[in-house]
Protein backbone atom coordinates (compact mmCIF):
# COMPACT_ATOMS: atom_id res chain seq x y z
CA UNK A 1 0.00 0.00 0.00
CA UNK A 2 1.38 3.58 -0.48
CA UNK A 3 0.70 6.44 1.46
CA UNK A 4 2.00 10.19 2.67
CA UNK A 5 3.53 10.53 5.99
CA UNK A 6 1.70 12.52 8.29
CA UNK A 7 4.06 13.41 10.99
CA UNK A 8 7.66 11.77 12.29
CA UNK A 9 8.81 12.68 15.67
CA UNK A 10 12.98 12.14 15.37
CA UNK A 11 12.97 12.03 19.21
CA UNK A 12 10.60 9.29 19.72
CA UNK A 13 11.33 7.48 16.72
CA UNK A 14 7.51 7.54 15.87
CA UNK A 15 5.09 8.90 13.47
CA UNK A 16 2.02 8.23 11.70
CA UNK A 17 1.56 7.75 7.87
CA UNK A 18 -2.11 8.73 5.84
CA UNK A 19 -2.74 5.65 3.98
CA UNK A 20 -4.22 5.94 0.41
CA UNK A 21 -7.08 4.07 1.48
CA UNK A 22 -8.17 6.66 4.03
CA UNK A 23 -6.97 5.20 7.32
CA UNK A 24 -3.55 6.29 9.32
CA UNK A 25 -1.26 3.75 10.31
CA UNK A 26 1.45 4.11 13.29
CA UNK A 27 4.74 3.02 12.56
CA UNK A 28 8.44 3.11 14.62
CA UNK A 29 11.70 3.85 13.77
CA UNK A 30 12.10 0.15 13.11
CA UNK A 31 9.35 -0.76 10.88
CA UNK A 32 11.25 0.99 8.16
CA UNK A 33 12.57 -1.30 5.90
CA UNK A 34 15.50 1.44 4.64
CA UNK A 35 17.05 3.65 6.56
CA UNK A 36 16.10 7.76 5.15
CA UNK A 37 15.05 10.74 6.25
CA UNK A 38 11.37 11.17 6.82
CA UNK A 39 9.48 14.58 5.67
CA UNK A 40 5.83 15.49 6.64
CA UNK A 41 3.93 14.22 3.01
CA UNK A 42 6.93 12.20 1.76
CA UNK A 43 5.41 9.66 -0.30
CA UNK A 44 6.24 5.88 0.85
CA UNK A 45 5.10 2.35 0.85
CA UNK A 46 4.49 -0.06 3.33
CA UNK A 47 2.63 -2.90 4.40
CA UNK A 48 -0.82 -2.37 6.23
CA UNK A 49 -0.98 -5.11 9.56
CA UNK A 50 -4.15 -4.13 12.10
CA UNK A 51 -3.54 -0.39 12.01
CA UNK A 52 0.13 -0.34 11.43
CA UNK A 53 2.50 0.48 8.90
CA UNK A 54 5.43 -1.97 8.67
CA UNK A 55 8.61 -2.28 5.86
CA UNK A 56 8.56 1.30 5.33
CA UNK A 57 10.21 2.30 2.22
CA UNK A 58 10.41 5.36 -0.35
CA UNK A 59 7.73 5.33 -2.91
CA UNK A 60 9.47 4.21 -5.93
CA UNK A 61 8.63 6.39 -9.01
CA UNK A 62 7.21 9.77 -6.75
CA UNK A 63 9.52 12.50 -7.60
CA UNK A 64 7.53 14.32 -4.47
CA UNK A 65 9.32 11.80 -1.94
CA UNK A 66 12.81 12.68 -3.48
CA UNK A 67 11.69 16.49 -2.90
CA UNK A 68 10.63 16.32 0.08
CA UNK A 69 13.74 14.41 1.27
CA UNK A 70 15.71 17.32 0.18
CA UNK A 71 13.89 19.89 1.46
CA UNK A 72 13.27 18.76 5.17
CA UNK A 73 17.13 18.44 5.63
CA UNK A 74 17.45 22.11 4.66
CA UNK A 75 13.90 23.53 6.46
CA UNK A 76 14.77 24.89 10.04
CA UNK A 77 12.97 27.86 10.22
CA UNK A 78 14.28 30.15 12.69
CA UNK A 79 12.68 32.63 15.06
CA UNK A 80 12.19 35.52 12.64
CA UNK A 81 9.74 33.05 10.43
CA UNK A 82 7.36 32.55 13.20
CA UNK A 83 6.91 36.14 13.78
CA UNK A 84 6.26 36.91 9.98
CA UNK A 85 4.01 33.72 9.76
CA UNK A 86 1.85 35.19 12.53
CA UNK A 87 1.28 38.14 10.79
CA UNK A 88 0.62 36.64 7.46
CA UNK A 89 -0.21 32.79 6.24
CA UNK A 90 -1.84 32.53 10.28
CA UNK A 91 -3.10 36.01 10.51
CA UNK A 92 -6.61 35.05 11.86
CA UNK A 93 -5.94 31.55 12.21
CA UNK A 94 -7.76 29.47 15.48
CA UNK A 95 -7.11 26.37 14.39
CA UNK A 96 -4.62 23.63 14.64
CA UNK A 97 -1.40 23.38 17.16
CA UNK A 98 1.69 25.96 18.04
CA UNK A 99 4.35 24.58 19.74
CA UNK A 100 6.44 26.84 22.04
CA UNK A 101 9.17 27.98 19.98
CA UNK A 102 6.82 29.50 17.55
CA UNK A 103 4.60 30.95 20.76
CA UNK A 104 8.41 32.55 22.00
CA UNK A 105 9.26 33.53 18.61
CA UNK A 106 6.40 35.63 18.32
CA UNK A 107 6.01 37.34 21.56
CA UNK A 108 10.44 38.24 21.35
CA UNK A 109 9.56 39.86 18.16
CA UNK A 110 6.41 41.71 19.04
CA UNK A 111 7.92 43.32 21.93
CA UNK A 112 10.62 44.59 19.84
CA UNK A 113 7.99 45.59 17.01
CA UNK A 114 6.38 47.47 19.53
CA UNK A 115 9.54 49.23 21.23
CA UNK A 116 10.31 50.14 17.89
CA UNK A 117 7.05 51.63 16.92
CA UNK A 118 7.30 53.11 20.35
CA UNK A 119 10.45 54.69 19.27
CA UNK A 120 9.59 56.52 16.07
CA UNK A 121 6.70 58.14 17.85
CA UNK A 122 9.00 59.61 19.97
CA UNK A 123 11.13 61.17 17.78
CA UNK A 124 7.93 62.87 16.22
CA UNK A 125 7.13 63.51 19.85
CA UNK A 126 9.81 65.96 20.17
CA UNK A 127 11.88 63.50 21.52
CA UNK A 128 15.15 64.11 19.33
CA UNK A 129 14.75 67.93 20.74
CA UNK A 130 13.11 67.74 24.20
CA UNK A 131 12.73 64.57 25.68
CA UNK A 132 11.18 65.60 28.41
CA UNK A 133 8.23 66.59 26.71
CA UNK A 134 7.86 64.11 24.39
CA UNK A 135 7.31 62.09 27.09
CA UNK A 136 4.79 64.26 28.85
CA UNK A 137 2.80 64.61 26.18
CA UNK A 138 3.10 61.54 23.94
CA UNK A 139 0.32 61.78 21.54
CA UNK A 140 1.95 60.04 18.62
CA UNK A 141 3.52 57.53 20.13
CA UNK A 142 0.46 56.23 21.73
CA UNK A 143 -1.61 56.68 18.73
CA UNK A 144 0.55 54.44 16.90
CA UNK A 145 1.21 51.66 19.44
CA UNK A 146 -2.42 51.46 19.92
CA UNK A 147 -2.78 51.06 16.20
CA UNK A 148 0.25 48.31 16.17
CA UNK A 149 -1.75 46.39 19.26
CA UNK A 150 -4.70 46.26 17.16
CA UNK A 151 -3.21 45.45 13.96
CA UNK A 152 -1.62 42.37 15.94
CA UNK A 153 -4.50 41.73 18.13
CA UNK A 154 -6.15 38.80 15.80
CA UNK A 155 -2.66 36.96 15.60
CA UNK A 156 -1.77 37.15 19.19
CA UNK A 157 -5.18 35.51 19.93
CA UNK A 158 -4.72 32.78 17.18
CA UNK A 159 -1.14 31.70 18.50
CA UNK A 160 -2.55 31.50 22.00
CA UNK A 161 -5.74 29.65 21.28
CA UNK A 162 -3.09 27.57 19.17
CA UNK A 163 -1.13 26.62 21.89
CA UNK A 164 -3.17 25.56 24.51
CA UNK A 165 -4.70 23.21 21.53
CA UNK A 166 -0.72 22.22 21.55
CA UNK A 167 -1.02 20.66 24.99
CA UNK A 168 -4.24 19.34 24.77
CA UNK A 169 -6.75 22.03 26.07
CA UNK A 170 -8.96 24.12 24.54
CA UNK A 171 -8.43 27.51 23.53
CA UNK A 172 -11.39 28.64 25.50
CA UNK A 173 -8.37 28.89 28.14
CA UNK A 174 -7.39 31.97 26.26
CA UNK A 175 -9.79 33.56 28.23
CA UNK A 176 -8.08 33.34 31.23
CA UNK A 177 -6.27 36.75 30.23
CA UNK A 178 -9.82 38.44 31.54
CA UNK A 179 -9.18 37.13 35.49
CA UNK A 180 -6.73 40.01 36.76
CA UNK A 181 -3.61 39.10 37.36
CA UNK A 182 -4.10 35.11 38.02
CA UNK A 183 -5.49 34.67 35.02
CA UNK A 184 -2.49 36.01 32.84
CA UNK A 185 0.01 33.71 35.38
CA UNK A 186 -2.02 30.84 34.22
CA UNK A 187 -1.81 31.20 30.54
CA UNK A 188 2.16 32.05 31.17
CA UNK A 189 2.51 28.40 33.04
CA UNK A 190 0.13 26.76 30.03
CA UNK A 191 2.54 28.14 27.57
CA UNK A 192 5.39 26.95 29.15
CA UNK A 193 4.20 22.89 29.30
CA UNK A 194 5.90 21.05 26.15
CA UNK A 195 4.38 19.83 23.06
CA UNK A 196 1.89 17.04 23.31
CA UNK A 197 4.14 14.30 21.83
CA UNK A 198 1.00 12.93 19.52
CA UNK A 199 -1.84 13.44 17.84
CA UNK A 200 -4.47 15.53 19.54
CA UNK A 201 -8.35 16.80 18.66
CA UNK A 202 -6.51 19.85 17.64
CA UNK A 203 -4.00 18.01 14.73
CA UNK A 204 -1.19 16.36 14.46
CA UNK A 205 2.35 17.40 16.16
CA UNK A 206 3.32 20.84 14.90
CA UNK A 207 6.51 20.64 12.23
CA UNK A 208 9.85 21.72 13.57
CA UNK A 209 8.77 20.62 17.41
CA UNK A 210 11.68 19.89 19.02
CA UNK A 211 10.00 20.63 22.76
Amino acid sequence: MRGDILHFDGTQGVGVINGDDGSRYAFARGDLYERVPLGKAMRVEFRAERGRARNIARARGDARAASTVKSTGSRKPGLWHHFRDGLTRNYANFRGRAHRAEYWSYALFWLLALAFVMGVGLVFDGGLTDFRAAVQAPAVTVTLSVVFVLATLLPGLGLAVRRQHDIGLSGWYSLLVLIPSLGSLVLLAFSLIPSQKRDNRWGPVPENTVS
